[in-house]
């Protein structure tokens, strides 16, 4: 997981800005903010003025403030609403859970991630969206590709393990759906889009691998699922925590994928994962991460019981915390 933008990793003979993705464009664009006082200079009100008044000031002296305060009052108010203001709940969130009389650990658990926010850098994004482990918060795409990279890492450092499994990003499923709906073998075989799925497929039918992944079911029915494509065993293991079977797009499209590699038919089965609470709607997010990780290491992650899901959202804080820490170190 990258933390930091390094100009000389994107802008090179042949990176389109269009190809960039999302939080790429984001750090760049805060890489290239023009500074305040060139912004002052070259960038004037379009109709001449030069400065500014507070309407509700006093009269008696007349106080004129430069252009560029009207975008730093934006950026406190956006720092108000989207940072300062989730924080706030979440260290709310954090002092109810050190009173959780109930449970030692979550109390624990609280008082950890208290003593945590203190030690975090707040210069970048990843650090600032944190708050969404710590309540009832949905987890967005960054969150769950950061516990895919995690779950990735710890994945690949051991060697018995790393032969048996790998871990892919959301845009796996996603690229996948995208060639499915051409539903051309020609465009497939031969668009460079499609070129890393294409060498995917080629591996699923020469390894006996299992790719494993999360998939967001879309706008209209915001929930995350787990996916583990098990070539070794021929199916495709669906973890919906309302056990629910797996959409029909979904389905077909990794049929149709498949099928451009190899003529065996997958079946589809039940990856096991935890029941969500019957008051949590957010932690789908979280479960279905764990539902990959039980997976992965059966004998040492158990799924989470719909009482520890307050404790898990806390560890999975601390956990993403560290790996910030240290990326702030090796920077």
């Amino acid at each position: 997981m990258s933390l930091n933008f390094v100009k000389a990793e994107w802008i090179a003979i042949g990176k389109k800005w269009a190809n960039l993705p999302p939080r790429v464009k984001h750090a760049a664009k805060n890489e290239f903010r023009v500074p305040t006082s060139m912004r002052e200079a070259i960038l004037p009100a379009p109709d001449g003025y030069q400065s500014v008044r507070y309407v509700h000031l006093c009269d008696a002296v007349v106080t004129y403030f430069p252009l560029w305060l009207i975008s730093l009052w934006e950026t406190f108010i956006d720092l108000q609403a989207n940072i300062c203001q989730p924080w706030l709940r979440a260290r709310d969130w954090l002092c109810a859970e050190t009173k959780a009389y109930k449970s030692k650990e979550r109390r624990e658990l609280a008082d950890e991630c208290k003593a945590f926010l203190g030690a975090l850098p707040w210069d970048s994004h990843t650090v600032r969206d944190l708050w969404r482990y710590l309540g009832s918060h949905w987890t967005t795409g960054t969150q769950q590709n950061d516990l895919l990279d995690i779950l990735g890492d710890r994945i690949a450092s051991q060697a018995d393990l790393a032969e048996k499994y790998s871990v892919h990003s959301l845009a796996l499923t996603a690229k996948i759906i995208e060639a499915a709906a051409m539903h051309d073998p020609d465009i497939y075989q031969s668009s460079q889009t499609f070129r890393w799925i294409r060498q995917l497929g080629d591996e699923i039918v020469t390894r006996n691998k299992a790719y494993l992944t999360l998939h967001h079911l879309g706008k209209k029915n915001p929930h995350w699922v787990s996916l583990v494509i098990d070539s070794k065993a021929g199916v495709l293991r669906y973890g919906d925590l309302y056990g629910n079977e797996m959409p029909a797009d979904l389905m077909q499209a990794c049929h149709w994928w498949l099928s451009q590699h190899t003529l065996d038919h997958f079946a589809v089965v039940d990856l096991p994962i935890a029941p969500q609470a019957t008051n949590d709607t957010s932690s789908c997010g979280i479960l279905a991460d764990n539902s990959l990780e039980h997976h992965s290491f059966p004998d040492t992650v158990p799924l989470i019981p719909s009482s520890g899901i307050e404790a898990a959202r806390m560890r999975k804080f601390l956990l993403m915390g560290e790996v910030v820490l240290e990326q702030d170190v090796l920077a």
